[in-house]
């Protein structure tokens, strides 16, 4: 039951960073879904409650206690800092396919991660 609740909080907190990098990081052209959410939504308002979400995520991570939370968190930032580098190195800012690209990826090592710690016994 607990990697069951691990994951369940782990992909909502990978979706609330995706939220958060739509509403924070650049749009790479002025066309597609990401740009008309983007521009559609208030994004102050849509920062601060997607940060709030995130934030609650990690404190219920804290309240659960163990390393493979710590660890699954560095590889979502991890990943969320590769995303923002290789979107406006590449692209000039990010798409709708790229924000897809980023959800995969975070999904990928965030269970990679769970899993190592499940094996290496830290669960």
């Amino acid at each position: 039951p607990r990697v069951g609740v691990l994951w369940v909080l782990a992909l909502v907190l990978e979706r609330a960073l995706s939220g958060l990098a739509v509403a924070s990081f650049p749009m790479a052209k002025n066309t597609g879904l990401a740009h008309t959410f983007a521009t559609a939504a208030d994004k102050t308002v849509v920062r601060r409650v997607l940060a709030v979400l995130a934030a609650k995520q990690a404190g219920d991570w804290v309240a659960l206690q163990g390393l493979e939370l710590l660890t699954m968190l560095v590889a979502a930032l991890a990943v969320l800092w590769r995303y923002h580098a290789v979107s406006w190195k590449q692209f000039g800012g990010i798409t709708g396919d790229l924000a897809g690209w980023f959800l995969q990826k975070a999904e990928l090592w965030m269970l990679a991660a769970l899993c190592a710690c499940q094996w290496g016994g830290l669960l």
